[in-house]
């Protein structure tokens, strides 16, 4: 999804936030962060954790063209993260 979402950037001049994949990839985001809720989020944690992280690393691969990732997919899974995780 977000690779679609670059393609679709990159034919446009706006802002990534009204590119209709952009919205895209926040609901898909958004409904895979949904399956870590309830008990998953802790016996997940670890993965979600990995998530998490490996999405910052790849939005600064390539920043600040990939800063949009932390957006779009990223920002979708730090809730169901423990507070001492996000803060570490």
């Amino acid at each position: 999804a977000y690779q679609r979402h670059e393609e679709e950037l990159s034919r446009t001049d706006g802002d990534y936030s009204s590119v209709q994949s952009f919205s895209d990839c926040k609901d898909l985001s958004s409904r895979l962060s949904a399956t870590f809720a309830g008990a998953a989020r802790s016996k997940h944690r670890l993965h979600i954790l990995e998530i998490v992280k490996n999405g910052i690393a790849f939005a600064f691969e390539d920043a600040p063209k990939k800063l949009s990732f932390l957006e779009g997919s990223v920002l979708q899974f730090v809730p169901k993260l423990p507070v001492s995780d996000i803060m570490d």
